[in-house]
């Protein structure tokens, strides 16, 4: 008849909590806060992450965020995001030479007071 699937237990990889910093292109944001964690399974990260924006300040462009695990050296990675307090819109996390940065959709900043960031970056570690 064709294959059967075994059923067959996978390891489990632990979460680890981290504690991002955050910065903007230009500016200084006034209150940000943020949360993270990760998995790592060999050289691939799972990274999630939490910002919040509570008084966004002069902070202007898009908004980065430190990265729990060093990335490889010339590698690129990119990822999901969603504002999920005020304006429920999508955007990018992209990993290139240095910390990733976020952008909405349409590439405008998202730094606004009571915004709510959340994301997803898959990365290759160092």
């Amino acid at each position: 008849m064709g294959r059967k699937w075994a059923a067959t237990s996978s390891p489990s990889y632990p979460w680890t909590s981290f504690t991002p910093t955050v910065t903007s292109q230009g500016g200084t944001p006034t209150t940000v806060s943020a949360e993270a964690r990760y998995a790592q399974i060999d050289k691939i990260v799972i990274y999630q992450f939490k910002v919040d924006i509570t008084n966004a300040g002069t902070a202007t462009g898009h908004i980065s965020i430190t990265l729990p695990v060093a990335h490889e050296s010339g590698s690129q990675s990119s990822g999901y995001c969603v504002e999920y307090n005020n304006t429920g819109e999508s955007g990018s996390v992209i990993q290139t030479s240095s910390a990733p940065y976020i952008r909405n959709y349409s590439f405008s900043t998202w730094w606004a007071n009571g915004n709510k960031i959340l994301g997803t970056l898959i990365y290759k570690a160092a």
